[in-house]
């Protein structure tokens, strides 16, 4: 009887001990690394440095270049990142990078056709010469092209092409406009392609193909 006794304290005593040293949510810091692996230590975290690699997929593999606004002071450019944290100088202007979700939409003689609708990441640059390139890696579209300022800074019309397309129906030449909402942070993308083809005898296919993004710096 004494030795069972002394048994069950010997067990009791063992869990413990592992509560106490062996279980990592008791340890003083919760950890992870750039890769983001968890680990537990009494020891101070490790610091992430702050120019480490942020991983990205497909059109978002490379950071925003920086919009260039004008200095109401002087004229001269004044470099803007565009982060999320309140700032909104970069949304004044519709130059720079942009970059989110865009649609693809395809239409015969105003029915829209179901095969050529599709969601696609997108990035374009606008440079300060007016030079749009862009391109959309999931579906193989290079974009180049102009933009000219419409009404105000934060309005530009483009006249751009996609080349390159895996759906060649969307390989053609687009007009447009992206207009940025300052309020909102974010600018949005409007293109149209027309194409005539022909069809049946003396009759006249009308495709449109259209573009649609909401995008951010």
């Amino acid at each position: 009887m004494t030795s069972l006794r002394s048994r069950t304290i010997q067990a009791s005593l063992a869990t413990v001990l592992l509560l106490l040293f062996g279980h990592p949510a008791l340890a003083a810091n919760r950890c992870t690394d750039s890769k983001g692996k968890v680990t537990y230590q009494d020891a101070p975290c490790a610091s992430i440095s702050s120019g480490s690699t942020v991983e990205t997929s497909e059109a978002f593999s490379t950071k925003p270049k920086a919009a260039a606004t004008p200095n109401r002071v002087s004229g001269t450019a004044t470099t803007t990142t565009g982060s999320d944290t309140g700032d909104t100088s970069a949304y004044s202007t519709y130059r720079g990078a942009w970059r989110g979700p865009s649609q693809f939409e395809l239409s015969l003689n105003g029915v829209r056709d179901e095969t050529g609708h599709a969601i696609a990441p997108v990035v374009i640059e606008i440079h300060a010469d007016g030079e749009v390139i862009g391109a959309v890696p999931k579906a193989g579209c290079r974009v180049s092209g102009l933009a000219t300022q419409n009404v105000a800074p934060y309005m530009a019309s483009l006249d751009v092409s996609l080349k390159g397309c895996a759906d060649t129906r969307f390989n053609t030449r687009y007009n447009g406009n992206l207009v940025v909402v300052g309020t909102s942070k974010e600018a949005k993308l409007r293109l149209v392609g027309l194409v005539f083809k022909p069809g049946a005898p003396f009759t006249v296919k009308a495709q449109q193909v259209s573009v649609d993004a909401v995008l951010k710096r």
